[in-house]
């Protein structure tokens, strides 16, 4: 595998990505790389998860994102970044964007009622980093999730742990117990407690973050 670049390398590449020129005919796939890529590295969201994300998956006061990882059972909430918050920012001035819009405004071409063969919104990440100039092979999204995985080395397996807990909660708790006992599970863990994992007549909590209507949301099992 290649190595990963170092974080000056990261902020490079995103400044040239920014700045431009580059050989890019595509604006849109070029600001989707430059968010691809700072959520990979802040916060470890692939490109394919960012692609779906809406504004109101961010929380920038008080600094979390939630989403469901590729493969995942239920969302997850993650610690947003200074880059991130302040990008998130930036954008959602520069657009005048609702929490309804996008991330992503890029759209790839469609030939025969599908996307370009071979397309990959991966792929599209590393095209944007080729033209800019750098390895794509070295800047791709499999291997800038190595520098958010390096810094937090458990966090995956304890946010499965929780969520396993969590469910087990939800399903098997009388109403009246469950919120002493999701606080139990989420006080003392450096896991965020994620919408969903709420008494479930606390219709408030399930709606702060994804929208309910989303497959895969834990809140259409109820």
């Amino acid at each position: 595998m290649k190595s990963k670049p170092t974080i000056q390398e990261v902020q490079l590449l995103l400044k040239r990505l920014a700045e431009g020129p580059t050989r890019s005919e595509t604006p849109s796939r070029t600001q989707f790389a430059i968010s691809a890529i700072r959520l990979v590295v802040n916060e470890g969201i692939c490109a394919a998860e960012t692609a779906v994300l809406h504004i109101r998956a961010f929380n920038a006061k008080d600094r979390w994102v939630e989403f469901l990882p590729q493969n995942a059972e239920s969302l997850v909430r993650r610690r947003l970044s200074d880059d991130t918050a302040h990008h998130l920012t930036e954008l959602i001035r520069r657009r005048s964007a609702q929490p309804d819009d996008p991330i992503c405004q890029y759209t790839p071409k469609i030939r025969a009622n599908r996307r370009s063969a071979g397309f990959t919104w991966s792929g599209a990440v590393k095209e944007e980093a080729k033209l800019a100039g750098f390895d794509p092979e070295r800047f791709s999204m499999r291997v800038l999730k190595w520098i958010w995985a390096d810094a937090n080395p458990d966090l995956t397996e304890q946010e499965q742990t929780t969520a396993m807990l969590a469910r087990f909660v939800r399903l098997w708790a009388y109403p009246y117990q469950q919120e002493a006992l999701f606080q139990r599970i989420y006080q003392k863990s450096p896991v965020l407690r994620p919408s969903w994992a709420y008494p479930r007549w606390h219709k408030n909590r399930a709606e702060t973050a994804a929208h309910p209507s989303e497959p895969g949301h834990p809140s259409q099992n109820d």
